[in-house]
Protein backbone atom coordinates (compact mmCIF):
# COMPACT_ATOMS: atom_id res chain seq x y z
CA UNK A 1 0.00 0.00 0.00
CA UNK A 2 1.05 3.57 -0.82
CA UNK A 3 0.48 6.64 1.88
CA UNK A 4 -1.94 8.67 1.06
CA UNK A 5 -0.32 12.09 0.77
CA UNK A 6 1.68 10.15 -1.94
CA UNK A 7 -1.04 10.83 -4.45
CA UNK A 8 -1.41 14.30 -3.13
CA UNK A 9 2.10 15.55 -3.81
CA UNK A 10 1.40 14.75 -7.22
CA UNK A 11 -1.70 16.52 -7.34
CA UNK A 12 -0.03 19.84 -5.82
CA UNK A 13 2.46 19.23 -8.48
CA UNK A 14 0.61 19.66 -11.51
CA UNK A 15 -1.43 22.32 -10.18
CA UNK A 16 1.70 24.39 -9.92
CA UNK A 17 2.69 24.07 -12.86
CA UNK A 18 1.59 26.34 -16.08
CA UNK A 19 -0.73 24.23 -18.37
CA UNK A 20 0.86 24.95 -21.53
CA UNK A 21 3.94 23.18 -20.19
CA UNK A 22 2.54 19.78 -20.50
CA UNK A 23 0.50 20.63 -23.71
CA UNK A 24 3.84 21.34 -25.12
CA UNK A 25 4.99 18.02 -26.49
CA UNK A 26 1.41 17.49 -27.88
CA UNK A 27 1.25 20.41 -29.95
CA UNK A 28 4.64 20.04 -31.10
CA UNK A 29 3.53 16.96 -32.99
CA UNK A 30 0.94 18.31 -34.72
CA UNK A 31 1.64 19.42 -38.56
CA UNK A 32 -1.88 21.83 -38.42
CA UNK A 33 -0.86 25.28 -36.93
CA UNK A 34 -2.00 25.37 -33.25
CA UNK A 35 -1.41 28.49 -30.91
CA UNK A 36 -3.06 29.57 -27.23
CA UNK A 37 -3.02 33.21 -26.10
CA UNK A 38 -4.09 34.91 -22.90
CA UNK A 39 -6.66 38.16 -22.32
CA UNK A 40 -4.67 41.01 -23.61
CA UNK A 41 -3.65 38.26 -26.80
CA UNK A 42 -0.07 37.73 -25.84
CA UNK A 43 0.91 33.99 -26.99
CA UNK A 44 1.35 31.70 -23.91
CA UNK A 45 2.09 28.77 -26.43
CA UNK A 46 2.14 27.75 -30.20
CA UNK A 47 3.51 25.08 -31.98
CA UNK A 48 6.38 24.76 -34.69
CA UNK A 49 3.46 24.90 -37.50
CA UNK A 50 2.15 27.95 -36.48
CA UNK A 51 5.67 29.77 -35.84
CA UNK A 52 6.16 28.97 -39.77
CA UNK A 53 2.59 29.74 -41.28
CA UNK A 54 3.53 33.17 -39.22
CA UNK A 55 6.82 33.65 -40.99
CA UNK A 56 5.55 32.68 -44.03
CA UNK A 57 2.47 35.13 -44.17
CA UNK A 58 3.33 37.91 -42.04
CA UNK A 59 7.40 37.88 -42.20
CA UNK A 60 6.56 37.48 -38.41
CA UNK A 61 9.14 35.87 -35.94
CA UNK A 62 6.56 34.96 -32.67
CA UNK A 63 7.76 34.63 -29.21
CA UNK A 64 6.61 33.42 -25.55
CA UNK A 65 4.66 36.58 -24.27
CA UNK A 66 4.54 38.14 -27.61
CA UNK A 67 1.55 39.96 -28.73
CA UNK A 68 -0.19 38.24 -31.93
CA UNK A 69 -1.73 41.48 -32.90
CA UNK A 70 2.08 43.15 -33.22
CA UNK A 71 2.51 39.81 -35.37
CA UNK A 72 -0.25 39.21 -37.80
CA UNK A 73 -1.99 41.31 -40.25
CA UNK A 74 -5.06 41.24 -40.93
CA UNK A 75 -5.90 43.01 -44.02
Amino acid sequence: MRPLDEGIGVKTTLRSKPSSGGCQGIIDTLSTPVFSVDRELRYTAFNAAHATAMRDADGAEIELGGKLIDAASFG
